[in-house]
């Protein structure tokens, strides 16, 4: 069965390689019939990057740990825009990766 319209809502945030999130992309484009649309909602990079510059900045707390001296494992997931949310590594888009 193909459809005219799908969501993927926050899909993506998973953090594996990026093997897998085209496979996700690629089974989600497969079930639109020709001419059909894909809605794609993720997280921005630079949205996580600017509440966790305010939280530090304000010293507000909430669900998310807020990055002051990232270890070296922290670090490097920031790099690949894998950022901890209650406790729970999710992948944050830059515009450009979806280009």
């Amino acid at each position: 069965e193909s459809y005219g319209f799908a969501v993927m809502a926050n899909v993506l945030i998973a953090p594996v390689n990026d093997s897998a999130r085209g496979l996700m992309m690629r089974n989600a484009l497969r079930s639109l019939c020709p001419g059909g649309r894909l809605l794609v909602v993720v997280p921005s990079l630079e949205s996580a990057l600017y509440v966790n510059m305010r939280c530090r900045e304000s010293g507000c707390s909430g669900p998310h740990e807020v990055i002051v001296q990232p270890t070296r494992a922290e670090g490097a997931d920031i790099v690949q825009g894998i950022f901890s949310r209650s406790g729970v590594r999710t992948k944050h888009y830059l515009d450009a990766e979806f280009r």
